[in-house]
């Protein structure tokens, strides 16, 4: 008798030590992970500034710009119209740029609290204000979104050529899309001229800053972003302003 009490004495703690096991380990899988806490966009900016700006300084040495100080304003205005609803604008271009094609590519670049560099060819063919809008918007969605702020984290920015550092994966480019539809509604600006943007980069495949394959994924996205939302009643298109400055670049 003295031994099956025993026995069901050892039972009965194996059981209770079994019970504290399992217990320990589900407390640990509902155990949330720790939180990572991102720095704030003004002290991610101190601490690469002196990155950011040598970059910049290496960016100018390699494009060849195309002065005109009436589009230059006229773009910067442009930029600060639509980034007044980001809510991180410390990363904001200062200065804008015109730039001829590089390697052959009609491509735009903008560094964070830099420049924005803007592609004198895409200025001058394109036909509405609104697909000048959606070139910004796209670079600010890279903007807003850090990809360029990752790479100095990563220290890539070292690493790279200038011209590297802005070759983005597609899913960034795909999200960018995203962000760039909301910023061109927000503002009053169609957003269908993306579609018509990178229906002209489709047709001038041999300039485009994208290939093939992706121009159709990016149409795809920005189709399919754009059917979410209500037509504008009056979206901005063109406007004499634009006609005035696109005037000017073609005789650049």
């Amino acid at each position: 008798m003295q031994t099956g009490f025993r026995n069901r004495a050892q039972n009965g703690r194996k059981r209770c030590r079994m019970a504290v096991l399992l217990i320990s380990l589900c407390a640990s899988c509902t155990t949330p992970p720790p939180v990572v806490k991102s720095l704030p966009p003004q002290e991610v900016l101190e601490r690469h500034q002196s990155t950011l700006l040598g970059f910049s300084e290496r960016l100018e040495r390699q494009v060849k710009k195309d002065r005109d100080p009436e589009a230059e304003e006229w773009i910067c205005r442009m930029v600060e119209r639509l980034s007044a609803s980001l809510k991180d604008r410390v990363f904001l271009p200062r200065e804008c740029s015109l730039i001829q094609a590089v390697a052959s590519q009609w491509r735009s670049f903008s560094i964070p609290y830099g420049g924005l560099y803007l592609s004198t060819d895409v200025l001058r063919g394109v036909r509405l204000e609104a697909e000048v809008a959606a070139v910004i918007a796209l670079e600010l969605a890279n903007l807003d979104r850090g990809l360029l702020i990752r790479k100095l984290e990563a220290s890539l920015v070292l690493k790279q050529s200038a011209f590297e550092v802005f070759e983005f994966s597609e899913d960034e480019r795909l999200e960018s899309v995203g962000t760039a539809v909301d910023l061109l509604y927000q503002t009053g600006y169609d957003p269908r001229a993306l579609v018509s943007l990178l229906q002209f980069f489709d047709k001038n495949r041999k300039f485009a800053p994208y290939t093939p394959e992706l121009i159709g994924k990016l149409l795809e996205k920005a189709r399919r972003t754009i059917a979410l939302r209500a037509p504008l009643s009056n979206p901005i298109l063109r406007s004499a302003e634009f006609a005035r400055v696109q005037k000017g670049i073609r005789k650049l």
